[in-house]
């Protein structure tokens, strides 16, 4: 009889226990899209080229069902996002130009400046995109005050009153990124912006501070110079003439090298990032999906095409130049397609009054 009553406790105990440990997270699963308030949920969206939330949805559920022929082992969840006009503003400039900007000349700029002449501007101050002559980490620590405080009044009136640049990250995205977390994927933010801000401004984003360094991945400039004052340890200077670019192809070759894995989850906003989507939709083990953000509405940010006329890029991270220097929304449309890459359209996707984490 007290061996049946030692068993009765101990299963009780243990079905406690294992009842504890599925509701952890307040009760609910953790694979839950309830995440994914700033969402507008409209399937009506979903056809052969345009997505709404609903299709990740489906498709996360898919591979993280361990019965389904889709499932990903937890170790190969691999997400991989652009930053600039991904995840965050950057319009009329990127949060990067803003803080080079201040750096170089004490000033943010103009809401109707060149932005290709204010980097030539900024190139030409210091010999090239970062100061050489500062220290690694207090080029950091200057990137980390800049972006929690200098201010875009360029983004549409509408919008938060709160317009620090570390706010300007869109809060749907931010979302996704939390629902890809809590169903195991491995996230890591791919970005044409410097090594140097991304750990800097990335600190002061709530919801993303504690990615780890390693799954940053930003443009590189290697270290001029080592030297040990006083003996109490390495600071490290960057070499202005040795500039490593993460865009285009440099995005697939830094996602290999630093990841060692290819993603099976793209998501970005323009044909720069196609070299980030074919190292993703090649990946000939497991089902894969990339996304690209189109900006096609003023009222939520600013809207410009996800392709730029008359400049030349590459249709697959290996292979030759893709031959027309003239990317007509034909020839967008078609490499699109025949790589079943979707696009999210953001005035379809995003609820208009939840853009910005700011809000």
């Amino acid at each position: 009889m007290k061996q049946f009553i030692l068993l009765l406790i101990l299963a009780i105990v243990l079905f406690a226990c294992s009842s504890k440990s599925h509701n952890d997270s307040g009760g609910k699963d953790y694979k839950s899209a309830s995440v994914l308030k700033s969402w507008n949920n409209d399937s009506k969206y979903d056809t052969d080229t345009t997505i709404s939330i609903n299709t990740i949805i489906k498709y996360v559920e898919a591979i993280t069902d361990p019965n389904s022929k889709s499932f990903i082992p937890v170790e190969d969840r691999i997400a991989v996002f652009d930053m600039d006009g991904t995840i965050a503003c950057e319009r009329p400039f990127s949060l990067e130009l803003y803080c080079s900007s201040q750096l170089a000349f004490g000033t943010t700029p103009k809401c109707n400046a060149n932005g290709d002449s204010l980097q030539n501007a900024i190139k030409k101050k210091f010999g090239s995109y970062l100061p050489g002559n500062i220290a690694s980490d207090s080029l950091i620590a200057l990137f980390t005050t800049y972006s929690a405080t200098l201010v875009n009044s360029c983004i549409p009136v509408n919008m938060p009153s709160s317009r620090i640049l570390c706010n300007q990250f869109y809060k749907p995205m931010i979302e996704l990124i939390k629902y890809l977390k809590l169903n195991e994927f491995e996230v890591y933010i791919v970005s044409g912006s410097s090594q140097q801000f991304l750990w800097a401004i990335l600190k002061n984003v709530k919801p993303l501070s504690k990615l780890c360094p390693s799954h940053i991945i930003g443009s590189l400039q290697k270290y001029k110079k080592i030297i040990h004052p006083d003996g109490r340890g390495p600071r490290f200077y960057l070499d202005t003439a040795n500039f490593l670019s993460n865009v285009s192809q440099g995005k697939a070759i830094n996602i290999y090298n630093r990841i060692g894995k290819q993603p099976v989850f793209a998501f970005g906003n323009t044909v720069d990032d196609f070299d980030m989507f074919s190292i993703t939709s090649s990946n000939n083990k497991y089902s894969t999906m990339c996304v690209l953000l189109n900006h096609d509405s003023k009222d939520i940010e600013d809207a410009y095409l996800p392709y730029k006329p008359q400049k030349e890029v590459v249709k697959n991270w290996n292979q030759p130049e893709y031959k027309s220097n003239n990317w007509s929304n034909a020839i967008f449309s078609n490499i699109m397609r025949s790589e079943g890459w979707k696009i999210a359209n953001m005035s379809q996707c995003f609820n208009r009054d939840s853009v910005f984490i700011g809000n």
